[in-house]
């Protein structure tokens, strides 16, 4: 039998509502516009008809299959010469490009990958990563372990990093958010998200911060034959990778599944008192 003493009080009970995550949203179909995404899509197009930035085309194609399917439309690259394509590759002075260049194409176009020449991306993939591990350059270890895993999904799995690594790398986001390079801090951040996904949820963004961030989007010039197109693109997809529930990588590239929209206060289960 419960004496006085041992009774509980129920007027201490409460229901307690679903426990949620900050969310920072970031919706494609809401950031950019119909009239940006045509003209997106046309500078791609006229990008492509004119052999010009090559290195990029289908990088910022995969980005815009990316941050919205339902409105993305296959772009025309029956123009592209091949030969003249992969002449352009071997002499870029930017070897991450390259890299970034082929896993575009493993993702959008499988089937024009095997018209490329073998090269020994892997050993310099992962000697790469080794360098940048030990030199401990954090930014660089982020970029190259998820163009290792894209292109190597097999191969290159999710390495574990120490506390000391985790350190390094929340150190370089709260660097680049201090000195407002929003480009960078989201490119480093979405690749933490990938490779070491605890770094970027327990890392402090307000409000202001994140808006802030969407914002920038709003300093890119779209204009036809701009370099800027695929910047813009690349911000876009790593704020969506930023806002997403969960990022994943298969053998066809990467899934993003965003994160389902918050409960709003007048939705929320009653908080009730005895």
């Amino acid at each position: 039998m419960i004496n006085t003493l041992e009774r509980i009080n129920i007027k201490d009970f409460t229901v307690e509502g679903p426990v949620l995550r900050p969310r920072f949203p970031f919706d494609p179909e809401k950031e950019i516009s119909s009239s940006q995404w045509r003209e997106l899509e046309e500078g791609l197009q006229w990008a492509i008809t004119n052999g010009t930035y090559y290195s990029q085309i289908y990088s910022s194609a995969l980005c815009l299959s990316l941050l919205s399917p339902e409105r993305y439309t296959t772009l025309d690259f029956t123009g592209a010469d091949w030969e003249d394509h992969k002449e352009s590759l071997t002499n870029q002075h930017s070897y991450d490009e390259f890299v970034d260049h082929i896993i575009a194409l493993k993702s959008l176009f499988p089937e024009k990958l095997a018209q490329m020449e073998h090269y020994p991306v892997f050993d310099q993939i992962t000697n790469t990563l080794s360098e940048c591990r030990t030199s401990l350059n954090w930014g660089g270890l982020g970029e190259w372990m998820v163009r290792g895993m894209l292109l190597f999904p097999d191969r290159i799995r999710g390495l574990v990093f120490s506390d000391e690594e985790k350190g390094g790398m929340s150190w370089s986001l709260e660097h680049q958010l201090h000195e407002r390079y929003f480009e960078q801090f989201c490119e480093m951040a979405a690749n933490y998200k990938i490779i070491a996904p605890e770094v970027v949820e327990e890392f402090p963004i307000s409000g202001t911060d994140w808006q802030n961030m969407k914002n920038w989007l709003d300093t890119f010039h779209l204009e036809f034959g701009s370099g800027e197109i695929n910047r813009f693109l690349m911000y876009a997809k790593n704020l969506l990778i930023l806002s997403a529930d969960k990022v994943s990588v298969i053998q066809d590239g990467l899934v993003i599944t965003k994160r389902a929209t918050p409960i709003a206060p007048s939705q929320m289960p009653v908080q009730r008192r005895f």
